[in-house]
């Protein structure tokens, strides 16, 4: 109870920040401990789950059992700060993570470690554009599910995004495309390789064609299940959709 008690009167100090994708290093910097030791916690996103044992038993987590511990770690300079650098294996893709105090059992708010890009993806200016693996023709719902993500919910920063011919080269640019790009009120294409696309060598941006972005605000929703060239297989004249997944 006195635990428990602790908790709730300090539980927004101790603070978790994280840097990195998963999987691969990614630093977690704890702040505001009040002890030397810390825990870390990882569950499978936001929830309540309790800590099952110890002198924090029964306070909240934060996180969705079951959870993994990961520690105690050490503040050995007594300065209220650790640094932790692990390189997370695919299995904690996915996880959510939250440091508690044990001093205290003050537990920081729940942090996600973002998924590293898949080959077929590129992220800039934090929007994440994916081109399907493995197929051509694909509009950009089957293609986002593809890479294992879906399609930007927001379809306003989607076309705001890309509605410009500098901000259409830069994301053409990330994938190797420098040939130039075209804007036009394009039902589709907002954005996808150009005319005239051959993938006869496969499912890759053909590389040597301008690149399409669309002045068509509705374009974003119009391309979640179009396409120019839809389901037209892989060969010397068919598409793929550059779509913003998340």
């Amino acid at each position: 109870m006195i635990y428990a008690l602790l908790a709730a009167q300090v539980a927004t100090a101790t603070t978790l920040t994280a840097e990195g994708t998963c999987p691969g290093p990614v630093t977690f910097d704890i702040a505001s401990l009040s002890g030397r030791d810390v825990v870390l916690l990882a569950g499978r996103g936001e929830g309540a789950a309790p800590i099952p044992g110890g002198p924090c038993r029964d306070v909240d987590s934060g996180l969705a059992g079951p959870l993994r511990f990961f520690g105690p770690f050490r503040d050995g300079d007594g300065d209220g700060a650790v640094a932790l650098v692990p390189s997370l294996p695919p299995s904690a893709c996915g996880m959510t993570f939250s440091a508690l105090d044990v001093a205290t059992c003050a537990v920081s708010e729940p942090t996600a470690i973002a998924p590293a890009a898949p080959d077929s993806c590129e992220v800039v200016d934090g929007i994440t554009w994916c081109h399907h693996p493995s197929e051509c023709g694909m509009a950009c719902n089957d293609t986002c599910a593809a890479v294992g993500r879906v399609p930007m919910a927001d379809s306003d920063r989607w076309f705001a995004a890309q509605d410009s011919i500098e901000e259409c080269e830069t994301i053409a640019a990330a994938f190797g495309a420098f040939s130039g790009v075209e804007m036009a009120g394009w039902t589709y294409g907002c954005m996808n390789d150009g005319h005239a696309s051959d993938h006869s060598a496969g499912p890759r941006p053909n590389l040597d064609v301008a690149w399409l972005c669309s002045t068509y605000s509705g374009c974003p929703d119009n391309i979640l299940t179009g396409l120019d060239q839809l389901g037209v297989a892989c060969g010397p004249a068919s598409r793929m959709a550059i779509c913003a997944c998340e």
